[in-house]
């Protein structure tokens, strides 16, 4: 293989007398440098974003949500949390929770917020809420008349802390109420006791505070919750778990986990990462087609050299070898410069942070990256492979090569 590999590069890196040979193979060679470069900064910014998003919403959410199938709440939830903390080790934080809808008005605006009770001791170990406050306090002060609103709702409501906030929402609870002409309004005046900064837009500008007792009082659960929030420090282990539960507690209660809570963001995600790493893997097959014509005009230029090669003992196997050498080298050469300089340029992107996006219309205000190896490695391979396979017409045409012919049409 040692004479094949030299001839291969030496047709590759000679000064060729036809220059428009020379030409397409510089074409083919920066075809797959763009392709790959481009596929993977592409791949690196979808992996961020999936990651990102994944993050902020663990975040500001519990890995597992357990909720009464009938909607009446929660009773004697203590001593369920109890039993459920001695399921499963892997269980880090439960946490009860009260949500309700209602409506939130200042003097300068009014709007529809989802109102959610929590014990502020057991939230900072289910959510980040108490290293998200960027504004006050984490207490629902002065004596459980406090409310924390996000960021964005702040800055709509017009209000700041310790500033007064009106709460209005329905009288009772909702599911016990048969005949919505039950459903009187209640008025509570609470004060702005802290603002959090969750980085998701959507959670910012429709979620507030306030303390379990407030919520209990005010949504008529009296000491019953409306769910419980469980964390658990692996989160791929989720289903296995809520599994457990659903085993040990029956079908009394209502269990889902974030994965089937979200599995329409994330499916929509890895649905846009694969269209994108099609769309720009054309680019890819593009320069694996200027390849194969690089190598059908090499065969044509070197009709001459073929027939020598071959007069002089060279088996079919031995000429075919030499352009599919020529092929690969010229691949390995565009997929390693495009590897490098998409990891250089991923990693800058990801680094200085110099593309922004508006926070109102994304989740976040500039583009994450995230590099994973196993990506980056999958690219290379497949890119080399398309090239080794662009290579095998030419090179078998000028295996077939007559040297009798090849002599008597040079």
């Amino acid at each position: 293989m040692y004479y094949e590999l030299f001839i291969a590069f030496r047709y590759l890196i000679s000064k060729q007398r036809k220059k428009f040979v020379s030409l397409i193979t510089l074409i083919s060679i920066m075809g797959v440098i763009v392709g790959v470069m481009s596929l993977n900064i592409v791949i690196s910014v979808m992996n961020g974003f999936e990651r990102d998003l994944k993050k902020k919403i663990l975040s500001s959410n519990s890995h597992i949500l357990m909720m009464d199938v009938q909607g009446k709440g929660i009773c004697n939830y203590k001593p369920l949390m109890k039993r459920i903390s001695n399921l499963e080790s892997n269980i880090i934080g439960i946490s009860p929770l009260i949500e309700g809808q209602a409506i939130l008005s200042s003097k300068y605006q009014v709007l529809g917020v989802s109102l959610l009770g929590i014990d502020l001791n057991l939230e900072s170990e289910i959510t980040d809420l108490k290293t998200n406050i960027i504004e006050g306090r984490y207490s629902f002060y002065p004596k459980e008349k406090g409310i924390i609103l996000g960021k964005e709702l702040a800055k709509a409501l017009g209000v700041s802390v310790n500033e007064k906030i009106t709460v209005i929402f329905p009288k009772g609870n909702l599911a016990n109420i048969k005949d919505r002409k039950e459903i009187e309004p209640r008025i509570e005046n609470l004060v702005v006791s802290g603002i959090f900064a969750s980085g998701m837009y959507e959670y910012d500008k429709s979620r507030a505070y306030i303390s379990l007792t407030k919520a209990q009082d005010m949504f008529g659960l009296i000491n019953n919750v409306s769910a419980l929030s469980i964390r658990i420090s692996n989160i791929y282990e989720a289903e296995t778990i809520a599994n457990k539960i659903r085993r040990k507690f029956g079908l009394c209660y209502w269990v889902s986990t974030w994965m089937e809570s979200n599995r329409n963001l994330f499916s929509a995600l890895k649905l846009e990462k694969t269209v994108m790493s099609l769309i720009l893997a054309l680019i890819i097959f593009v320069a694996v087609f200027n390849i194969t014509s690089s190598l059908i005009m090499t065969v044509i230029d070197k009709t001459k050299d073929i027939g020598i090669l071959k007069t002089l003992g060279s088996s079919d196997k031995s000429i075919m070898l030499i352009f599919i050498l020529e092929g690969i080298i010229i691949g390995i050469i565009g997929t390693t410069i495009g590897t490098i300089l998409g990891i250089i340029s991923s990693s800058l992107l990801s680094h200085y942070q110099f593309i922004k996006l508006p926070s109102d219309v994304y989740y976040i205000s500039y583009l994450p990256v995230y590099i994973q190896i196993k990506d980056v490695i999958c690219i290379f391979l497949t890119a080399n492979f398309l090239c080794f396979i662009a290579t095998i017409y030419p090179s078998l045409n000028a295996a077939k090569l007559d040297p009798v012919k090849a002599f008597t049409y040079e």
